[in-house]
């Protein structure tokens, strides 16, 4: 009796290990990185052996006598991380809870890659924006002098967000051969906003008709200062990324089609905790203004490094 507990011990001894090994090693992904074929130059030394055997490095081998080598987050670029991101889809919308959504016809960002998972010194235009509510041009207000428009520093229907930051996470099947990987964004800045813009003007003085933050509100526990969008190709070796965000689909009961439900981002939390965004809505001559409500977005957007090299996220 006393071998046969010994050897369930074992068994359980030997799956918890096992399971700690692949939680530890799984810990780093997902990650930046580059497939490089050898033999080259890694860290000063010329390496001929490597853990691949194949060119996306996804076929290991032990021990290490393959052909390949990932290199891990931007050590193997050899043109710098710095990207641009383009929106592919015709619109690209930010819808709030109250019903109001801003619509822009184009998108570019800039940023640059960095650690093995991280984004950094990100900044999004957005161009060609309007308010679905009486159609106004909505643009970046940085200052409020009221009755002097020269005080108001933009151009016309483009939005620039505040410095952002980012990194990659799992959304689901992290540890599975078929996961979801995102990109998640949030402000630089600790509680800061994503932006601040304005839709107008208003109809007694220059300042906005809408005006709008986006970001964690200064209050409470439930302000939204995150998004995510799934990102692909995972697992090789590309040129360009995909990212799409996207507004939560509900079935109409009447019409059995698939609407936006406002305001809810898919994916909303990550982990459990809360990755969207909320937004504070001011309508000049407008009852009830001010609260916070979600803020979701969608659109499409490729990603590519400026130097044109391929890039692999490793899942």
């Amino acid at each position: 009796m006393r071998h046969v507990r010994l050897v369930g011990l074992c068994l359980i001894a030997a799956f918890v290990v096992s399971a700690l090994a692949a939680a530890t090693s799984s810990a780093a992904l997902p990650e930046w990185g580059k497939c490089v074929k050898l033999p080259a130059e890694i860290n000063g030394k010329v390496k001929t052996k490597g853990k691949y055997a194949d060119a996306n490095c996804t076929e290991k081998l032990a021990p290490a006598t393959g052909e390949y080598e990932f290199l891990k987050g931007t050590s193997g670029l050899v043109g710098g991380a710095e990207f641009t991101n383009t929106a592919t889809s015709a619109k690209v919308s930010l819808e709030t809870s109250f019903g109001i959504s801003v619509n822009c016809t184009g998108q570019t960002a800039r940023g640059e890659l960095s650690g093995t998972k991280e984004v950094s010194q990100v900044s999004v235009t957005f161009t060609g924006c309007e308010a679905s509510l009486g159609s106004f041009p909505c643009e970046n207000t940085f200052a409020e002098d009221e009755g002097e428009e020269g005080n108001f520093h933009y151009r016309k229907g483009e939005i620039v967000t505040f410095g952002l930051k980012g990194r990659l996470v799992y959304i689901s099947g992290a540890g599975t051969p078929d996961p979801t990987v995102g990109l998640q964004l949030e402000p630089e800045e600790k509680k800061g906003w994503f932006a601040f813009f304005g839709c107008g003007p208003g109809k007694a003085h220059p300042l906005p008709a809408i005006k709008s933050i986006v970001g964690r509100k200064t209050y409470g526990s439930n302000g939204g200062d995150k998004i995510v969008s799934p990102i692909t190709p995972l697992n090789a070796m590309t040129t360009e990324t995909t990212q799409k965000y996207e507004i939560k689909k509900v079935e109409n009961p009447e019409t059995h089609e698939l609407e936006n439900e406002p305001g809810i981002q898919e994916p909303s939390e990550i982990n459990g905790k809360p990755a969207h965004l909320e937004s504070q809505l001011f309508i000049e001559g407008g009852s009830g203004t001010g609260n916070w409500g979600n803020a979701a977005q969608e659109e499409t957007a490729v990603t590519r490094l400026n130097s044109g090299e391929e890039l692999e996220i490793k899942a």
